[in-house]
C-alpha cells in the first residue's frame, strides 16, 4: 500500500484504504490472516524535516486466527494504533506495508481460544473433541519419563 508524496510542497497526506485479503502482508511470524472484507487503514503521513515523516493509522476489521486448542477458525474484530516518526528514503511515494505488518506483529494475541471450555485435539488420533468423541483408550500409554507425574493426579 503506497501514497504518493511527489508533490514536495505538501505536507498532510491523508488516507482511508481497504486492505483486502489478497494484499495482506505475508509474514511467517503471523497466524492470524484477514477476514473476507479486508481491514481498513485509516490515517494521516505528516511531513517532517530531513525525510522524517509522521505516521499515524488506526487498522480496523476481522482478523481469522486458528484455536490454539483445536485449530478451529476464530474471528476476532481488531482495532489497532500506529504512531510513528520514520523515514523515507523514496523522495516519490511512501510505502504503508512495513509498518502494517509491524502494527499486526505487535498486536497478535498470544493465545486464541474458541471457547474458554474448548477440548482441544485428541493427542493420540487428533480427533477435534469438540465436534466428535474419539474412540482412543482413555489409559493412553504414558511416557515412561513422565510415569513419577501420574502418581500426583
Amino acid at each position: 500500500m503506497k501514497i504518493d508524496i511527489s508533490d514536495q510542497d505538501q505536507k498532510r497526506f491523508e488516507f482511508d484504504e481497504r486492505l483486502r485479503p489478497e494484499e495482506f502482508p505475508q509474514v511467517d511470524e503471523m497466524s492470524g490472516k484477514p477476514g473476507e472484507g479486508g481491514l481498513r487503514v485509516k490515517g494521516l503521513l505528516r511531513r517532517l524535516p530531513n525525510k522524517m515523516f509522521e505516521l499515524t493509522f488506526k487498522l480496523e476489521g476481522p482478523i481469522i486466527y486458528p484455536c490454539a486448542r483445536c485449530l478451529d477458525p476464530v474471528e476476532i474484530e481488531a482495532s489497532y494504533d500506529f504512531d510513528d516518526s520514520v523515514e523515507s528514503e523514496n523522495p516519490e511515494e511512501f510505502d504503508l506495508t512495513p509498518y502494517i505488518e509491524d502494527c499486526l506483529f505487535i498486536n497478535e494475541p498470544t493465545k486464541v481460544l474458541c471457547s474458554e471450555d474448548c477440548k482441544g485435539l485428541c493427542a493420540n488420533c487428533g480427533a477435534n473433541l469438540n465436534h466428535e468423541t474419539c474412540s482412543c483408550d482413555d489409559e493412553a500409554p504414558i511416557d515412561p519419563r513422565m510415569e513419577a507425574l501420574k502418581s500426583l493426579l
